[in-house]
């Protein structure tokens, strides 16, 4: 089977990331009369040319098949989602105020307290991470990348996962990615992916985002396809009971 790299969105998540936005208006219109406990969510960081979107896009068509037609469809947000809504000024509103104000002021704390204080000042920044964690707090999300993992640390109801691969393996798919032959250059290439990935981490939560402590689940991408480590995602998310809480 031909590898899938980086996922773009799809028509078929975009669909429920479209009514997952259509519920936050609908909470800002008629508010939950209690607050609820925290749905569940899913982070997966991923090494530079490891399987990113369409594991998670795999993984969410699982768990929308499973749920009640009532509850809140499974969608994934990679990197054109997530800047579609910190540049959308309208969204970013709708999901902010679709949380209550208790929530929204532990957003503001965990940021003031976690980021320097220097580079908290960034909007951009400060924007797309306050983005990743007021949809953790929605729940029923996958989030691609981005530092999530470390972006949603504390919430107890997610579930994070490393997948990563030997430098062999990344190699192989960098050249096959960008149609090149020169061992040398995907191997230059990807060195410098890897070190902007694990900067932009370290920079803002001086954190390793290698540290496999942050994860509940590490996955090898060389010795699993992209659809058996949805299967190992699955169960590891039933045994760990995630999905009940």
């Amino acid at each position: 089977m031909k590898p899938r790299f980086f996922g773009i969105t799809t028509k078929k998540n975009q669909k429920w990331a479209t009514y997952q936005s259509e519920q936050w208006r609908q909470k800002t219109i008629s508010p939950a009369p209690e607050e609820k406990a925290p749905a569940p969510f899913i982070t997966i960081s991923r090494e530079y040319s490891c399987d990113g979107f369409p594991l998670g896009e795999l993984v969410a068509d699982e768990l929308n098949k499973t749920e009640p037609e009532e509850v809140l469809p499974w969608a994934v947000y990679d990197r054109m989602l997530l800047e579609k809504i910190e540049k959308d000024h309208g969204i970013q509103r709708v999901l902010l105020a679709s949380l209550t104000e208790k929530t929204r002021t532990e957003i503001s704390d965990f940021f003031t307290s976690a980021l320097d204080i220097r580079l908290i000042q960034s909007s951009i920044y400060r924007k797309i991470f306050t983005t990743i964690r007021a949809l953790a707090y929605q729940g029923h999300v996958i989030i691609i990348g981005r530092g999530a993992a470390v972006a949603t640390r504390g919430l107890k109801s997610g579930f994070h996962i490393r997948v990563y691969a030997p430098a062999e393996f990344k190699i192989k798919r960098v050249m096959e990615m960008h149609n090149l032959t020169s061992e040398k250059e995907a191997r230059s290439m990807l060195k410098k992916a890897t070190q902007k990935r694990e900067a932009f981490v370290r920079k803002y939560f001086k954190v390793n985002v290698n540290d496999p402590s942050i994860y509940h689940l590490m996955i090898n991408n060389a010795d699993f396809s992209c659809e058996e480590m949805a299967d190992i995602i699955l169960a590891a998310l039933k045994i760990s009971r995630i999905l009940e809480k």
